[in-house]
Formats: structure tokens, sequence, C-alpha cells
């Protein structure tokens, strides 16, 4: 180890960890930091149940398991609180900025990889996946030590046996970049141009990726007869070739609108059973050939636009994501470093470096990340290959700092020129993307108060929600079936009339609530109106857990053609009797 690095790693460490721990000290009393909402919902449910014995999964799940088991072994050694998660994916964080140093400065020099490693430790993409329960943090750590273990050591079965298993260890987490596991064959090529050397140590690399894979693939197939990773890769195959959504499940919230997209199979192909999941990819796949056969001028446009807006640095953020920046890195100096600066500088990285035979690695691997583009997109989603696309920022602030201090004017200008000329083109913005509100996170932050029996604080939420987006129906319908759990049967049905106002779908459902209402009775659901009934509770198992065993046994007496008390129905969803349910929320201490 080099001298200055001696002092250099902790003082990276102890910056990048403080950074965290600042963060997470102002989270404390935050209801969306405190009880989960979205994705880290799914997880930290999922962990909970790990972490009481249930060790395997019994559905096929929508996301992979490995980073729910990492969540739950947390849990095991500390406690049941996300601030232990937060810390410990804090520790990551503030370790893979370390790496980075270590791998930048073999790479390509000392100046660099001070630059990366700082970016490292103060991009606010960063921070934010880290303390907050997201697979993209574990998976970014396992990225590094990857690209680390096959750049720093020596070539040996072993060592590429190892590297396959790190490979499938991040598949395992975010099944993205299983591309590399192909493009890491040209490579090895290169590294020897010898055929029978290179299969030998490619063998062992997809041994390594086998061993963990396999597993979860006979898992999946022995719970659902599916030989799948994973569900809904067809649904985001569709998303991200869909110019009308612009090839982003951004713009589709949870609730209602979610739950009305990952139906359209049931609606337009109107099966009288339950669909395996090959039969929803092959529809959701079907579907997208018809868009770009159909529209192949609004695709080519779509995945322009796509490329573009991703390399220009262009934001595609969640609600939640908004929440996160706006509350507490707006008035920070991490709020500096943004995408757009990141990926402007690593574009005037390339140029400089994109030829170096010591960062062929890298190449490769961003560019197997390049698949990701035909899938649904989030800037949440390249967190995992974010840190590679820093060290050619980091190239290109190190070679401006060379230019400045040697006194070559020329390239100095050159630099700058290009620079500014990048964050001028980067203005452009062909897909008219805009920042949501937050009144999907409001909304979700009401759901988790309603499941807590805190009605105070969920109405307070909902109506948080409604007032920066009054067409936020999920916000309405949630509020309406508060206010019939409390007996407001009015308040209710004033919240189910303006969801049908914003969804005409909705109207058969309001006329059956209004006259219940009327007449004051719990009368029996028409089982021929089962797409009603489904359409208002089936949305409930993608918000929770919980309710996932309800809508199956709601789906099946529909199905058997069994009538059921409508608004009997309705307060159950707010008074489901489940033990595991009960014993995850009672760990929630909200200030």
């Amino acid at each position: 180890m080099w001298n200055r690095d001696k002092l250099m790693l902790p003082i990276l460490f102890t910056v990048a960890l403080a950074i965290r721990l600042w963060f997470i000290v102002r989270l404390q009393a935050d209801p969306v930091f405190c009880m989960p909402v979205s994705d880290p919902k799914e997880f930290n449910y999922w962990a909970f149940q790990i972490f009481h014995s249930h060790w395997l999964w019994h559905d096929l799940p929508h996301h992979m398991p490995l980073y729910a088991y990492f969540v739950a072994l947390v849990y095991k050694v500390f406690s049941f609180h996300v601030t232990a998660v937060a810390v410990v994916q804090s520790v990551l964080g503030a370790f893979s900025a370390c790496l980075m140093y270590i791998l930048v400065r073999r790479m390509i020099g000392a100046a660099a990889a001070v630059v990366c490693s700082g970016f490292m430790a103060a991009y606010w993409f960063f921070v934010y996946t880290q303390v907050y329960l997201f697979s993209e943090s574990l998976a970014m750590f396992l990225n590094i030590v990857l690209i680390f273990h096959l750049t720093v050591k020596k070539d040996s079965l072993g060592k590429y046996f190892m590297g396959g298993i790190l490979l499938g260890l991040s598949s395992a987490c975010r099944p993205e970049v299983l591309p590399f596991g192909l493009i890491i064959l040209w490579w090895l090529w290169q590294q020897s141009k010898n055929w029978r050397r290179c299969g030998i140590f490619y063998g062992a690399f997809l041994t390594g990726i086998l061993i963990i894979l396999i597993p979860i693939l006979a898992r999946n197939h022995r719970i659902s007869g599916e030989w799948a990773l994973r569900s809904q890769i067809g649904a985001n195959f569709y998303i991200g070739n869909a110019p009308e959504l612009l090839g982003s499940n951004v713009f589709l919230e949870e609730g209602q609108p979610w739950h009305k997209f990952i139906s359209t199979p049931y609606v337009e192909m109107q099966p009288n059973r339950t669909l395996s999941e090959t039969e929803i990819n092959a529809f959701f796949i079907k579907k997208t050939w018809r868009t770009m056969e159909q529209h192949p001028v609004a695709w080519i446009k779509l995945m322009a636009g796509k490329l573009f807006t991703i390399f220009s640095g262009r934001e595609f953020l969640r609600a939640e994501d908004v929440y996160f920046r706006d509350l507490y890195v707006q008035r920070t100096p991490l709020i500096i470093l943004s995408t757009r600066v990141v990926f402007i500088l690593a574009i005037a990285g390339v140029v400089l470096l994109w030829q170096r035979a010591e960062l062929r690695l890298v190449n490769c691997f961003l560019l197997s990340a390049l698949f990701s583009i035909l899938f649904a997109t989030k800037t949440r989603y390249l967190v995992p290959v974010l840190p590679f696309i820093m060290v050619f920022a980091a190239a290109a602030v190190a070679d401006l700092y060379r230019a400045v201090r040697e006194g070559n004017r020329a390239d100095s200008i050159k630099i700058c020129g290009s620079v500014l000329g990048l964050s001028l083109v980067s203005l452009f913005n062909p897909l008219n993307l805009h920042d949501p509100n937050m009144s999907e996170t409001y909304y979700v932050t009401a759901a988790n108060f309603h499941y807590l029996k805190n009605y105070m604080s969920a109405e307070e939420y909902y109506r948080k929600a409604l007032a920066l987006n009054p067409s936020n129906y999920s916000a309405w319908h949630n509020m309406g079936i508060l206010y019939v759990s409390l007996g407001k049967h009015a308040e209710a049905l004033y919240c189910f009339g303006r969801v049908k106002n914003i969804d005409p779908d909705y109207r058969e459902f309001y006329e059956r609530v209004r006259v219940l209402i009327d007449q004051n009775k719990t009368l029996p659901l028409s089982p021929e109106k089962y797409s009603e009934a489904l359409y208002c509770f089936g949305q409930a198992q993608y918000i929770d857990p919980r309710y996932r065993e309800f809508y199956e046994r709601t789906r099946a007496m529909i199905g058997q053609n069994q009538t059921m008390p409508l608004l009997a129905s309705l307060a159950k969803l707010d008074n489901e009797d489940d033990e595991s349910i009960k014993g995850y929320l009672k760990h929630f201490h909200f200030p």
C-alpha cells in the first residue's frame, strides 16, 4: 500500500460514513424512513418473515431474494429496526468508496482516485439508497467487489470461479447485471488470446454463477411451476418499450393505476382462470412486439430519447426519490453533485480514456448495462453501475487538474469547453421528462398509518397526497375504505364519488356502494360483476403483502360464484386478522 493511502483511506471511510450517519440521525422522526414504503416495504416484510423462521418463499416473488435475506441477517444480528440496516449499508457504502479509490489508483492514477472516491462519498443518490432499504445498495457493493476481484487477483480457476459467485450474488440481488456473464468472454479473450485457456476460465466463471442462481430457479419452479428468476419480467419489458409510458415505470404510481396496468392480460384476454407467469410474460412480450411493428418510428424515437436522457444525466425519479431530495438534500452541499454532473464529466472522460487497456473490464461491465435500456428505466436502477461511470468522470476532473497545474491552457480550454458544450446539450429534454411530486409518497405513508390503525395520521397524509394531486384516485379510494371502517358512510361515498369522476371504470362500484349506504345494508355482491370487485380489491395485494391472501380468497369466492357482503368486505380490508402481519406492524414505533 502506498504511504499516502495509509492516511487517505481512513479519512475517506470516516467522511463517507459521517455523511450517511448524519442523514440517518435526521431521518429518525420521518415516517417514510421508519415505516418503509414501496419496494423497501416489500423487502422489509419478506425479511420479517425470514427473521421469524419462514426461511423459504412460497409465491413467485416480484424481486430477487438475496436482499431480503441480507436484511433479515442484519435484523438477526442487531435488532428489527430499519436503522440497523441503514447503518450497515452505510458502512458498506463507505467501504465501497475506499475500494474504488484503490481500484482507480491502479487503473488511472492518484488524482482520479481521490475524485472518484469523493464522488462515491458525496453523491446524494448513493447516500439515499444506502440509508433506505433498496436492493441497489447491496448490488452496487457486490459489483465493486466483483470488478476489484477480477482486476487485482492473478489469473486462476479459483479467481474466475469466485468471480462467478460474486456475479451470481449480484444477480440474485438485481438481475440486470447478468449480461456481463456473456460480455466478459470478450475480455477473457483479450487477456490471453488463447481459446483453451479462455474456455477453462469462462467455464469456472459460469459454474460460479449457476451455483447461485440454480437454487433460486429450482425453488421458483417448485412453488409455481415456472422456470423464472422473478415475476413481472414481461411487464417490465413492455413498460421499457412503451412510448406512452416514456419507457419508465416512474409514471405508474402504486395503487389503482398500477393494478389496472398489471391486470391488462386479464382484461384483454378475459380468461376464466388464473394465468401462469409464463402466459403473462408471453402476453406482454407479444404486446411489445406489436407496438414495435405498428409504431416503429415512435419506438425508435423512444429508444433514442431514453439513451440521450440517461447519457445526459437527466434523472428518472420516483416520488419517494423526490421526497428525500427535496426535504433532506436540497439545502445541503450534496445537491451540487447531481446525476447530470456525473454523466457530463463521464462523457468527457470516455473521450480521454476509452482505448486504455486497463479500463477494458470496466468498459465491458458498462456495455453489459446497456441491455437494461429495453426494460423499465429509473435512476435508482442505474445505481449498481454508477461507480464505474464515476471512474470516467473522475478521469476528466483529474485531467483538467493536471492541465491547470501544468499551465497547459489549450488542454484546459478543451476540457472546459467540452464540459460546457455537453451541459448545454443536456438541457434538451426529448422525452419531456419532469419530476413527479410527493403525492404518491404521502399516499403510501398514509396507508402505513392506516394499517397501524392510526386513523388521524392516515387521514392527514391522505389529504396531503390529495392536496398535491387531486387526481390521485388511489388515495381517494383508500380514504373511502377508512371512512367505511369508521362508519362514516357519507364521507366514504364522497371519496368513492371522486374516484368515479376520475376513472369511469369505477362507476359500477360507486353505484353499488351508494345503494348499499342508502339502504344501510351489507347486501351481497353479484358474482357476475366479479371484474369490478377484483378491480376494487385486487390492487391491495400490490400495496401491502398482508392483502395478498385476502385477495386470493376473494378471487376464489367470486370464481366459485359465491356471494359476499360488499361493505363488510371493504371494512375487512382494514380489520384483517393476520397474526404475522400484526407481529410485523407492532415493531414500528413511530414517534
